[in-house]
């Protein structure tokens, strides 16, 4: 099984996120594919991203050939990056890397649908230098078939020990919510449920007791703390926790729409965000998280 991570040497050589996710990669037991893409919306037209020169001459080369030239220096800039860090691991990680050409967006779905793509990994804040989106996370959450982490540029990589999934769980979430742990079963984590339901408060703690007892019985590797969450602001969750104990690893449902929708303006509309301070794993019910295949019903949506 392998992740997929989306280069961001290009706009955040600085900060990259490739460092964090080769640890994690190594954690989880995943070989890893880098790549990147390059999409004729950015690069067309443009000074090439790549561009060898310091100058501010407009490229005049034909699309074709700067395509070539960003394809080239991509493929330099990732060899020589992956080769610095590989050492540092003290673990042999099976790297790969890649350039595409195309539509970003489009080719990370495809590529998610491979039944061996376990997650995708990516920067939380894909923005270029000139302000443009490198990778559209709002398109990709909403279409990726495998679960997406969102990764804070700079993020020093700690083994996630202490992991909140905040969510509106009821029992048939069960078997969904054990598949998704059951990824991360290697870090050994702590599970904190949050369960945002809302009833009222002995109706929840009887069914987070249910939700306990029967995670338990699937999921004995895992220490698991169920809590009430009074208030419905995501970030407020989020800030409570973090008072407590230090938050490593944040799950999301991807059906949690507003919560999503929530977490995407934050992410680019304010600098104070607790949120994106964490990794964000967002997951869906399209592909089995442990096996990578595709659901009967995602292969029936697909073909229409």
């Amino acid at each position: 099984m392998k992740a997929i991570v989306i280069n961001d040497l290009y706009y955040n050589q600085e900060q990259s996120i490739i460092p964090y996710c080769m640890r994690l990669c190594r954690d989880l037991g995943l070989e890893t594919d880098v790549i990147d893409v390059m999409d004729p919306r950015i690069v067309h037209g443009r000074y090439s991203p790549y561009s060898d020169s310091q100058s501010l001459t407009v490229d005049v080369s034909s699309s074709d050939e700067i395509i070539k030239r960003a394809k080239h220096f991509a493929e330099l800039n990732l060899d020589k990056f992956i080769s610095k860090e590989l050492p540092l691991l003290n673990y042999p990680l099976i790297v790969r890397y890649n350039v595409d050409t195309g539509d970003s967006e489009e080719i990370i779905v495809e590529k998610s649908k491979q039944d061996d793509v376990t997650i995708i990994m990516l920067n939380s804040r894909p923005v270029t230098h000139n302000g443009e989106l490198y990778n559209d996370p709002d398109y990709l959450i909403r279409n990726s078939y495998s679960p997406l982490l969102l990764v804070p540029p700079g993020h020093h990589y700690q083994k996630p020990e202490n992991v909140v999934y905040p969510g509106k769980f009821v029992e048939k979430d069960i078997d969904h919510i054990f598949n998704v742990v059951k990824n991360i079963k290697t870090l050994k984590s702590k599970l904190y449920l949050v369960n945002l339901n809302h009833k009222v408060k002995t109706e929840l703690q009887a069914d987070n007791k249910r939700i306990r007892g029967l995670l338990m019985e699937k999921a004995d590797y895992f220490s698991f703390e169920i809590s009430i969450a009074p208030q419905t602001d995501i970030e407020e969750v989020i800030e409570e926790f973090g008072k407590k104990t230090r938050i490593d690893l944040i799950i999301i449902p991807n059906d949690e729409q507003k919560i999503i929708d929530r977490l995407i303006k934050e992410n680019f509309e304010s600098n104070n965000s607790k949120i994106f301070e964490v990794p964000i794993l967002v997951v869906n019910n399209i592909k089995s998280v442990t096996t990578g295949n595709l659901s009967e019903e995602s292969k029936k949506a697909d073909q229409t």
